[in-house]
């Protein structure tokens, strides 16, 4: 994803913003890998690592962790975090999702996972490679939090959407841009909208895959273990927005113009009636999906 691949792009503020996933979707995850007899906890590869955090993760179950991502800068960037944790058993590489380093062996891997970045991916060769280096009955999983609902305030949430997904001067005829919806990249974003939930592996190479899907406007009471649910302020949520892709684009088309991220969390603090310190509640919809190789 070309804008995360930039020298300039600041991977630590992009690590310290995002969301994390609860322990307990990574024990779910481990649970479905060793529910299987045989299964080992030798080795697991995390593509499109991003700032690691993941690979981080999953030292603390696997021997050894491979982290990928295309991004030299996120690359560095997980390296220094992994410094910065103790965690000498994973290994930051930069590669492409879709072609694993030369360094692993075929069929030598227990599990691989990737987090929030399965719609940057040409998944059909995902798909095969993880067939290729997967041990038999090993363990793929994929997931996502999606854009997050503001608990009580449906206006906010509907706002949200729309700064990420629209075009001002299409729906308001404004005379330059002001939302990021045109600067992200395309068909990626739209993908991440619904997180591939009609994306699945195909029959001849994968068996048992289970994908649950979490919207609390949806299905309210129908947790998953990959629920995440947070305090934050706008403040915090500034920091969030302004990690986004699409705002390092439209800064990059509009230096000059008043920021279109302070203007957003402007008008979320007129809808929810809060200062830019007052924490407020959000969910985040969630989806994740478990598979093994044949």
């Amino acid at each position: 994803m070309a804008t995360y691949s930039k020298q300039d792009f600041d991977a630590q503020h992009y690590h310290d913003a995002r969301p994390l996933y609860p322990d307990s979707y990574y024990e779910t995850l481990i649970g479905f890998h060793k529910e299987k007899a045989g299964n080992t906890t030798n080795l697991a590869m995390d593509i499109g690592t991003g700032s690691g955090f993941v690979a981080l993760k999953l030292a603390d179950y696997f021997d050894r962790v491979i982290g990928t991502d295309l991004s030299k800068t996120m690359i560095e960037a997980s390296r220094q975090n992994a410094i910065s944790a103790k965690k000498d058993s994973v290994d930051f590489l930069v590669a492409p999702a879709e072609i694993t380093p030369e360094s692993v062996k075929e069929g030598s891997i227990d599990l691989i996972t990737a987090a929030e970045a399965c719609h940057w991916m040409d998944m059909d060769r995902v798909f095969e490679e993880a067939y290729r280096v997967l041990k038999p009955n090993g363990t793929l999983s994929w997931w996502f939090y999606l854009d997050p609902v503001f608990v009580g305030f449906p206006e906010a949430t509907k706002l949200n959407l729309e700064f990420s997904y629209a075009s001002s001067v299409e729906k308001y005829g404004d005379d330059y841009e002001k939302f990021l919806g045109p600067f992200f990249e395309n068909p990626g974003h739209e993908k991440y909208r619904e997180g591939l939930r009609d994306v699945f592996p195909p029959e001849k190479y994968f068996y048992d895959t289970v994908q649950k899907y979490y919207h609390p406007e949806q299905n309210e009471r129908d947790y998953t273990t990959l629920f995440i649910e947070k305090q934050i302020t706008l403040r915090t949520y500034k920091n969030y927005g302004t990690s986004w892709s699409g705002y390092h684009s439209w800064k990059k088309a509009f230096p000059e113009k008043p920021d279109t991220v302070d203007e957003f969390i402007s008008k979320l603090q007129k809808i929810i009636d809060v200062d830019l310190d007052t924490p407020i509640n959000v969910i985040f919809p969630t989806i994740y999906t478990l598979t093994r190789r044949r």
